[in-house]
């Protein structure tokens, strides 16, 4: 993996999904800013992969709409089903939930939980940290 490291420290910047969060400040010449460190982006069914730049650059495009209300029904499908495939540990609460349901409309809030974070990292392929 290609990290960067800074007095001693190393760098990764996690993106899950369609979560406007990390992607902030944008990586444009408008605000002078750019990512450092190895992005690592993980979908919503918790696939890590090492990136150059984040998907889905133009965040708020109408091109992206429908694939994140799809998203967004999926992660709310899921919430229900992910006991049964990573174990108890692993379930959702009814607040969450209801952040998913809520989803549907706005297709960004859920991606921006801190459980889905804990669990790309538990779930997801550890390979994509030894590479």
């Amino acid at each position: 993996m290609v990290a960067r490291k800074i007095g001693g420290d190393l760098y990764i910047w996690l993106v899950y999904s369609f979560d406007l969060v990390p992607r902030l400040p944008y990586n444009d010449s408008t605000f002078m800013f750019k990512h450092f460190g190895t992005c690592v982006y993980y979908n919503s069914f918790y696939q890590g992969k090492i990136v150059a730049e984040e998907p889905d650059k133009n965040y708020f495009s109408l091109r992206w709409l429908i694939p994140k209300i799809i998203n967004a029904l999926w992660e709310l499908i899921r919430s229900f089903i992910i006991p049964y495939i990573g174990g108890a540990d692993y379930e959702e609460g009814g607040f969450l939930r209801l952040l998913r349901v809520i989803g549907l409309l706005t297709a960004r809030l859920p991606a921006h939980c801190p459980q889905d974070y804990v669990n790309a990292t538990r779930l997801g392929p550890l390979d994509v940290y030894l590479n």
